[in-house]
């Protein structure tokens, strides 16, 4: 299937799929394909393939500079919205649509706008000009081809590196600087959502007196609101189009600000959509917040983004830029994990709290299968091999 609209293009493969033969045999267990076999042929077009990821890999510096360059002088909130925008909303299934799984091509989505926000941090926000959807598109392919670059430099470095006594480790880093790079789903926001209400919700106090706000409620305060803007955003598509079909002159201020209300975030608007209380939004925002020019010396996808722990921009007035929602949960353990100790919060607590909500979900989880009795033994055997790994 092709992505959704409004979003990144497909990346480039690496060139491997030139090794393979074009002949195929399908079999019990699915297509088999060939390789080239050893020898000159297949060695020069493995040299041709390295030679080309060098090069790519050479070009992240010159992209970025082109990238800031291409932010100077911008309305930075305008661009950010014309890019993540349609990229988030075109994330979030219609409920009953039967849309198709598109992970493959919208999987590291989030981590490039992630990027583009932390590039829009380093550079001078006082521009006013907006951006025309030529240049929207200039960002959204250059961003796509810094990732590509990036990617290319770790496998690069992963072949240069290779210790070949050690094969299995190497690919296993390489993998992991990928993830890195580009995963950014913590994990189903249904199990998520009962995650972190088991390791929150029995010391909700403690986090109200320290934040302002039960942890356990960002997930469903993002899934609650995310799914009122998209409903108002359809339900104004659907007017215009019954005010067009009727003749009527074609009124977007609806859709306009439908558009808006998908990143634009205050706390009167949450707390409207999910039933909150309009301080503890207020508390939420403030928690995931950050400014503009905060970084300036950031430029490549490896180096430490604020905006993997603060997603929000605060604009004033009671706004908030919040470019994808699904970073706030993303980035809500991270924070309670890396955060100083201070007078009314120890994230050693956090951790407690932590590991006893996994203790209480494993057991629960395992009696469930095996009975209680049977699931301690389970639990007690799970202990100490994790007790060995470590």
């Amino acid at each position: 299937m092709t992505p959704r609209p409004g979003g990144f293009p497909e990346e480039e493969a690496f060139g491997t799929d030139q090794v393979w033969l074009p002949e195929q045999a399908t079999g019990r267990h699915g297509t088999i394909r060939s390789s080239l076999p050893p020898g000159p042929e297949r060695e020069a077009l493995l040299q041709e393939i390295m030679a080309s990821l060098r090069e790519k890999a050479s070009d992240t510096t010159s992209l970025v500079a082109e990238l800031r360059d291409l932010l100077a002088g911008k309305d930075l909130t305008q661009l950010i919205n014309a890019v993540a925008v349609p990229a988030t909303m075109s994330l979030i299934p219609d409920v009953g649509s039967g849309a198709l799984d598109d992970g493959p091509h919208t999987w590291n989505w989030a981590a490039k706008i992630e990027y583009l926000v932390g590039i829009a941090l380093s550079v001078d926000s006082s521009g006013t000009e907006n951006s025309p959807h030529a240049v929207v598109e200039q960002v959204v392919t250059l961003v796509g081809a810094i990732f590509e670059a990036e990617e290319a430099r770790i496998f690069i470095n992963s072949i240069d590196e290779a210790d070949h006594g050690e094969a299995e480790l190497g690919f296993a880093r390489m993998q992991l600087q990928m993830e890195h790079l580009s995963d950014r789903m913590p994990g189903y926001a249904i199990h998520m959502e009962k995650i972190d209400t088991e390791v929150f919700s029995r010391h909700r106090q403690y986090y109200i007196d320290a934040w302002g706000f039960n942890p356990a409620d960002v997930m469903r305060i993002t899934r609650q609101h995310s799914q009122a803007v998209r409903e108002r955003f359809s339900t104004a598509i659907a007017t215009l189009r019954a005010s067009i079909d009727a003749g009527d002159d074609a009124d977007f201020s609806a859709i306009v600000d439908g558009l808006n209300a998908a990143s634009i975030w205050t706390a009167e608007a949450i707390a409207e959509t999910t039933d909150s209380e309009i301080g503890e939004m207020q508390a939420v925002l403030e928690f995931f917040s950050t400014t503009y020019g905060c970084q300036p010396d950031f430029r490549l996808p490896g180096d430490d983004n604020i905006v993997r722990k603060r997603p929000c921009i605060t604009l004033g007035n009671g706004q908030y830029l919040v470019p994808d929602p699904w970073a706030l949960p993303t980035a809500l353990h991270d924070r309670l994990a890396t955060e100083t100790k201070t007078a009314t919060y120890d994230p050693a607590k956090y951790h407690k709290h932590r590991q006893d909500a996994h203790e209480r979900l494993v057991e629960a989880t395992l009696t469930r299968i095996f009975g209680r009795g049977m699931s301690m033994q389970v639990s007690t055997t799970l202990q100490r091999l994790a007790a060995k790994v470590r």
